[in-house]
This record gives structure tokens, sequence and C-alpha cells, in this order.
């Protein structure tokens, strides 16, 4: 009797242990499927966002979404791991796939480019100051320790031209053009130029600069350089993109074919977006960041997520490029973009 007491007892804890476990698995089953349920969504925002982005030469919408390549790859990174985390063997091929897609235009930049100078003998910084940044000081204490052959300014107002002249003495050569709003620029110069003009390549009449050199010597380069300076509007809403879009690409109707050249500044544009590709293929230039990384010179927020490389250096092919980088906050938006020769 006490045998058959015992074994009672035994059934019923196992029958109890059972009962306790049973939820414990249904709620990690629960978890799973709604990990689940979330992978499906994200994979579904990932790729709807690619063929959305394809639309990017039609809608400004579209565009904006095709610069976010960046951001498009931290997601699709964030699927593939999510994926081979809950056994979803499918998913992570589609993950997988839809993060490859997203990556290749990325590549380029972390292979070493083949156009690459040994020596630097000529930098060139270009800098988007921000009309209200009050940092000035800090601004030209950097520009003192970095010592650029060539300074490109944007968004310089009458302040910050006043601001400037701190500099004069190293720079005799000095194009400026100021405004009240966040379009004024300016190019300072140690090199003597043999031409330097103000030119507007766009409807909203926004001024770029062009600085032509009748015999420059670089590292890798001896003869004709031609720079242009440029800033268009953030594209933002219909007729600001086309405005954008018609400032860049019109450039290629002021550059000198015969001559090797740099197209530099803030161009309200990622290489992600289509118009950067055709911008490099009519002016006959490549982006001179290709080999030394995607680092961002815009942030919204101090995060690869809301950060966008929005300024740039662009170099035709006989230029050879010693160094690429990008410079630190200075109380602007922007960090200013640092290219030696």
């Amino acid at each position: 009797m006490g045998h058959e007491s015992d074994m009672d007892t035994s059934e019923s804890s196992s029958a109890d242990t059972n009962v306790e476990s049973d939820p414990q698995k249904s709620s990690n089953q629960s978890f799973r499927s709604r990990l689940s349920h979330l992978l499906i969504q994200v994979l579904i925002l990932l790729i709807s966002a690619h063929l959305f982005s394809s639309l990017a030469r039609f809608h400004w919408v579209a565009d904006l979404v095709a610069q976010l390549r960046v951001q498009l790859c931290i997601g699709s990174l964030i699927a593939v791991a999510m994926s081979v985390g809950l056994y979803r063997w499918k998913l992570s091929m589609l993950s997988l796939a839809v993060l490859i897609y997203s990556v290749l235009p990325i590549v380029p930049y972390f292979i070493n480019d083949s156009n690459r100078s040994d020596r630097s003998d000529f930098k060139l910084v270009t800098a988007n100051v921000l009309t209200s940044n009050q940092q000035t000081g800090r601004f030209m204490d950097w520009v003192n320790s970095e010592n650029p052959d060539l300074l490109l300014v944007m968004e310089i107002d009458s302040n910050w031209e006043k601001a400037l002249e701190q500099i004069h003495a190293n720079y005799p050569y000095r194009l400026v053009q100021s405004r009240a709003d966040n379009f004024g620029i300016g190019v300072y110069s140690k090199i003597r130029w043999d031409r330097a003009e103000i030119f507007y390549a766009d409807s909203m009449n926004l001024e770029s600069i062009d600085i032509r050199f009748e015999n420059f010597e670089t590292g890798s380069y001896q003869g004709p350089l031609q720079i242009i300076g440029t800033h268009p509007i953030p594209p933002l809403g219909r007729i600001k993109w086309r405005s954008r879009n018609q400032q860049l690409l019109k450039l290629a109707d002021y550059r000198q074919f015969d001559s090797e050249c740099i197209i530099t500044g803030d161009f309200n544009l990622t290489p992600w977006s289509p118009f950067f590709e055709e911008l490099t293929d009519k002016t006959d230039t490549r982006d001179g960041a290709l080999g030394f990384g995607i680092e961002p010179s815009w942030n919204l927020l101090p995060t690869l997520i809301g950060a966008l490389k929005l300024d740039h250096v662009i170099v035709s092919e006989e230029l050879g490029v010693f160094r690429y980088r990008v410079g630190p906050s200075l109380g602007s938006d922007h960090r200013p973009i640092i290219c030696e020769f």
C-alpha cells in the first residue's frame, strides 16, 4: 500500500512539472512567431524600398529613398541575423540576397583604387560651414592646422566673409559671393589661378565657381586644371529636386574637356542616386573617395542611421588621389572633406 502511495505521488509530481513547462514552451513559440512575423515585415519593407528607389529618375521621393543605401544595408544585415537566429533558412537566403543587392554599389569604395597618387603635392578642402554656425574661430583654427592649398567654403554670409578675413594673408587669391541665405560660396587659394569666375547653372540663380590653372602640377599630373565649386539646393519637393539635378548636370556644359577637372562641393545627393552617376559620366570624372571608404559628411543623427555622404570631390581620370578623408565636426551639420593629390 505504501509503495502505491509513493507511485501516485511521483506521477502527480511529474504531471505538475509538465503542466508548468508547457506555458514556458508556449511562450517561447509565441515569441519566435512574433519575431518571424517581424522579420517578414522587415524584408517586405527592404524589398519595397529597393523597388521604389528604382524610380529615382522620375520622382523626388523615390530619389530620397535611393540615398538611403547604407541604411538599407544595415537593415538587410539585421534581417540576415534574425533569420539565421530563428533557423528560417528560406528567409535567410532571401535576406542574404537583399543584403548582397544592397551592398554591391558600396564595394568599390572599400577596394583600393588603381588611380592613386604616391605622394601629396596639393591639398583641397571643401566645407559647408552652415550660415547660422557661430563657431567661426573653431573653424579658422582647424583651417590653419590643416593648411590646405585651396579652400572652398559654402553657406557664407557677410559674418562668415568677415571671419574668413583672418586667412587672407595666407590665401591671396580669392573669389567670394556671400549671401544672406544658405547659398553663399567662396574659394580661397594659395596658388595663383589664371581665370576665376562665378556662373549660374540652375533656374534659382545659385552661384557656382569656375577656376582655371593653365599649368598645374601635382605628383601624378602636370598640365591645365579646372576646379568647379558648386552647392545646389536640397531636393525637398519636385521643383527643388529638378533645380538640383539641373545645376549638377549642367556642369558638363562648363567642363573644359581639354584639361583635367575637379568638381567639389555639397551636392545634396549621395553616390547612390542615379543623378550622381549621370554627373560623373557627363563630366568624365570619378568619385575621389573610391578606395577610401564611405564615411558620411552630413549627420542628422550621430549614427550611420541618420548620416549621409552629401559632400564630394569628383576628379578626372588622370588625377591620382593620395588621400581622401572627412574632417571633424566644427559646428555645422556638415563635416569638411579633405582631398590630397
